[in-house]
């Protein structure tokens, strides 16, 4: 059954403790820092510093689109990693992603040099085929429970996925997958973004990451198919597919079904977890535990047999004939699984002995000779200079053009605004250029010789034009709150002042605040200034808090704020820019701010130091 629609992503996210040697959960928050987001390419590590792409509801987890992503937290044990892969399209086949794991881990040993690190869970993730009849299967939500005993919604595709496979497959995973005794369980969660994690022990064995992983895939695919399947002879296929109990209408369509599931509320926010009783049947006696089926008893290789059988077209096509071969030696017992031998312990270190052992080279070499993805490089270059100025203010028009990186990256292209400021008003154009024009669309903006034929060429990727009243006013929450020393230092024009609030996080940093940009946030107080002479004046504010650098402390956007007589008005506000990597730094350390900056007045700025509020 063939992948319809947009391609399609998969990716690997790892646990890990890192302690010392005296089993002390290690202080590596600065390493950390430095490190969020990396790429390996063939000489160096390129740390960069972390954007708010997509956050977990209530964790600051971070679902990386391209490039790897690790996430530092501390528990009861000490300090927990956790690494993800950057996501590998999944028309490359099964062996890029495991490659792709293999590259994380060996990055994870040269990050922590000395330090004892163990792995504790392996969670691989998917992108859902979910374009059906002009709609999204992932729209419709369906009740799953949660670790707060009651129900939370989730999009059903992937609940439906997960239903049918805790009723056939999961023991089969827990075969391929799993090892003797391990901490938890396997965990179906339906996610955002048409995503679909398959939550794991750690799994260490590469070749059985190539069949275990192929043969989801393959399940994914399949279950995907039949769900499409069946609702096109349906003409009110929407009202059959919203039934919570819909996955029961295909369980008599697959060859075995296992009988007396149940589930346990799983201690995450929301997933499917089966009941242990299957699961520790695997763990205990491997390859030869028997599963209860609709069919009568069989071998849990039985069962896998079954199923390798029917999904065996989808493993070719994602894995290869040689996946295909791997998955079968298992199930003849040609090959060992980790399952079956005695005496592995409940977690597995990573060290120099692993990689090579994996990989037959040392990791500084197994790295040396691995490079990044093209998309990822594509997103590093807009990740290290997020914010171009493109013409400096002057009288001609436009008066000032800036270029700004998208709140967040797509998988398929980059999404920019470009700003064009006049005097009165502000032209802002939504770009969204393709992965594969982002060379053309980088030599347009390296090499156009005025704004006018740079606003000419671009037109061929403006989804959307929006023209707003230029406010010719600031907000200022921090040093420029000072009427008196705004009109001195920069013979600022001032019209008029009113106190008003924005809506973000403000933190001090000292010298100055920096407000984190969160329509949905708390109130920043301030003040707003009317300038009769703003194109003068705003210029040298831009000059003052550096935001015409290319990476900037700083960044100026139009936003609207409250003012004292509780009227919306919009203005320039000077918001911090989280993928610099001085405010990522101080933003881990700085005080948040409940009430008004009162550290007013100004100080000379050394070269070395980024601008200052």
């Amino acid at each position: 059954m063939s992948i319809s629609g947009s391609e399609r992503f998969a990716g690997v996210e790892d646990e890990f403790r890192v302690t010392d040697s005296d089993g002390r959960g290690v202080l590596i928050d600065e390493l950390i820092r430095c490190s969020e987001r990396f790429f390996f390419n063939e000489a160096v590590h390129v740390p960069i510093v972390r954007g708010d792409l997509q956050r977990e509801h209530g964790s600051g987890r971070i679902w990386t689109w391209y490039g790897g992503t690790l996430y530092h937290d501390y528990d009861a044990a000490g300090s927990l990693v956790e690494a993800t892969t950057p996501l590998v399209l999944l028309s490359d086949g099964v062996d890029t992603l495991v490659n792709r794991v293999l590259v994380q881990r060996a990055q994870l040993l040269e990050l922590c040099g000395h330090c004892h690190i163990t792995g504790v869970s392996t969670h691989l993730n998917l992108t859902l085929d979910s374009s059906f009849a002009g709609d999204d299967l992932c729209r419709f939500e369906v009740p799953v429970p949660s670790d707060e005993f009651v129900s939370v919604p989730a999009q059903k595709l992937g609940a439906d996925i997960a239903l049918l496979a805790t009723h056939t497959v999961s023991p089969i995973l827990a075969l391929f997958l799993f090892n003797r005794n391990p901490r938890k369980g396997a965990l179906y969660r339906p996610r955002k973004n048409r995503r679909m994690e398959l939550c794991l022990p750690y799994v260490t064995e590469p070749d059985q990451m190539r069949a275990g992983f192929a043969f989801w895939f393959a399940t994914v695919d399949y279950f995907t198919g039949m769900i499409k399947a069946d609702l096109s002879r349906h003409r009110y296929w929407q009202a059959r597919y919203q039934s919570p109990e819909y996955f029961r209408v295909l369980l008599p369509r697959l060859p075995v079904v296992i009988r007396d599931v149940t589930y346990q509320r799983p201690n995450y926010v929301l997933g499917y977890q089966i009941s242990s009783s299957q699961e520790a049947n695997v763990m205990e006696k491997g390859s030869q535990a028997v599963i209860g089926t609709d069919q009568g008893e069989m071998t849990v290789k039985e069962l896998g047999k079954t199923y390798v059988q029917l999904l065996s077209r989808d493993i070719l096509r994602l894995g290869g004939a040689g996946v295909l071969s791997l998955i079968n030696d298992y199930l003849s017992g040609h090959r060992t699984l980790m399952v079956d031998l005695e005496g592995v312990p409940r977690f597995f270190n990573i060290s120099a002995g692993f990689v090579e052992t994996v990989t037959g080279k040392t990791a500084r070499v197994f790295l040396g000779e691995h490079r990044v993805a093209e998309p990822a490089t594509i997103h590093l270059r807009f990740l290290e200079s997020p914010c171009r100025l493109l013409n400096a203010y002057s009288r001609r028009l436009p008066m000032r053009l800036t270029r700004n990186l998208g709140t967040r990256l797509d998988w398929n292209h980059i999404t920019l605004e470009v700003i064009e400021e006049e005097e009165y008003t502000v032209i802002q154009h939504l770009l969204e250029v393709p992965l594969s024009e982002v060379p053309d669309y980088l030599r347009v903006e390296d090499y156009c010789g005025t704004p006018y034929v740079f606003l000419a060429e671009i037109q061929r990727w403006t989804k959307a034009v929006n023209t707003v009243p230029n406010p010719r006013a600031i907000f200022a929450y921090g040093t420029l709150m000072s009427p008196e020393q705004n009109e001195r230092r920069f013979g600022a024009a001032i019209t008029e002042v009113r106190r008003g609030h924005a809506y973000g996080e403000a933190y001090d940093f000292g010298d100055f605040p920096v407000m984190i940009d969160d329509p949905a946030g708390a109130i920043v107080p301030g003040v707003v200034i009317a300038l009769s002479n703003f194109e003068e004046t705003a210029g040298q504010f831009d000059v003052y808090e550096g935001s015409n650098d290319p990476n900037p402390v700083f960044i100026r956007v139009i936003r609207e704020v409250m003012t004292e007589n509780l009227h919306r008005v919009p203005v320039w506000i000077y918001v911090g820019n989280r993928n610099n990597r001085y405010v990522a730094s101080r933003l881990a350390k700085a005080r948040r701010l409940t009430a008004l900056w009162k550290k007013h007045g100004f100080r000379v700025r050394e070269e070395s130091e980024p601008s200052t509020r």
